[in-house]
């Protein structure tokens, strides 16, 4: 066995894992959120049940992915940002991304679970590496664990959080 093996051990495992949470999960019956409340309360419930399962495999916590979710995109699952793309607002040149993207394209109709889970994996990574909750957060919106544009990140998830607790959008 020569040095790259165990990783790409880790990588066939947590793949697999991924693919039997797809499997078992729910369908997700995403519309666009911006036409009626009705269809964005659907697709804020899915959001929800994606988060939940992410959340079950990475031990994120669920509220927080939704929020992120919510600050990032206000639910809106064809965003295009400046920097990220999808519900969780996911980097296009991260392996993150990437890997949601071949899933979403494998299981369309688990593609929610399939970026929740990105966001997650990405999410709780940051953690081991900043340190904190707080620096993860940081670095998921500004790249860094420190500094005035994480600050800047985690004020706009505090409001997200409140809008979200107001049940406005």
């Amino acid at each position: 066995m020569g040095p790259g093996h165990v990783p790409r051990v880790v990588a066939a495992m947590k793949l697999a894992a991924t693919i039997l949470i797809l499997l078992l999960a729910q369908p997700a019956k995403l519309r666009p959120c911006d036409t009626t409340e009705g269809e964005c309360s659907d697709l804020a419930a899915n959001i929800a049940e994606a988060a939940d399962t992410a959340g079950l495999v990475t031990g994120v916590d669920p509220s927080l992915l939704v929020a992120i979710a919510h600050h990032e995109t206000r639910f809106n699952q064809e965003r295009v940002g400046r920097k990220g793309r999808g519900l969780w607002g996911l980097n296009p040149r991260s392996r993150a991304y990437r890997n949601a993207v071949a899933q979403c394209d494998i299981w369309p109709e688990q593609c929610t679970v399939a970026q929740a889970l990105a966001a997650a994996r990405y999410l709780a990574d940051e953690r081991r590496r900043c340190g904190s909750w707080d620096g993860a957060l940081r670095s998921y919106g500004s790249g860094r664990c420190e500094g005035r544009a994480g600050e800047r990140y985690l004020r706009g998830l505090r409001v997200s959080i409140a809008r979200i607790e107001r049940g406005a959008r």
